[in-house]
């Protein structure tokens, strides 16, 4: 269906799909594929997104400016350099409540993408453990 609708709009700036979880790495190919001029892309609550759909993301939606991630449990620091390494233009990331992402990939983050104003890691466990005396 991601790749219908991606097919049937390529001019698509906006993309919101907040709570499908059934978008997988497969979603993510189509609309890299397809939809290149993105500039936001929604996609809280979708579990199936991984490192390795994000890579077609990055190579090919580079306009990006908006991307929430928010909950997505299967991103982690591998998955943020991947980002980092093509979405040099993102202003706002929103990474609410994903588990996984450390500070070692938020630091990344903050190296490539120069433009980022927002960075929203709220309830994200392992954000800090470093600065609260963990190992």
């Amino acid at each position: 269906m991601v790749q219908e609708m991606c097919v049937m709009k390529p001019d698509m700036t906006s993309l919101n799909l907040t709570g499908c979880n059934l978008v997988t790495d497969v979603g993510l190919w189509a609309i890299a594929r397809h939809c290149t001029k993105l500039k936001e892309l929604r996609l809280s609550k979708c579990e199936g997104v991984t490192s390795i759909g994000l890579r077609s993301l990055a190579m090919k939606c580079t306009g990006i400016e908006i991307l929430d991630f928010s909950r997505c449990s299967n991103l982690d620091d591998g998955a943020l350099r991947v980002i980092a390494a093509g979405m040099w233009n993102m202003e706002i990331f929103i990474l609410t409540g994903c588990n996984n992402i450390t500070d070692s990939g938020v630091a990344e983050m903050a190296r490539c993408c120069h433009n980022l104003r927002i960075l929203d890691v709220s309830d994200c466990e392992r954000i800090g453990e470093v600065s609260h005396g963990c190992a």
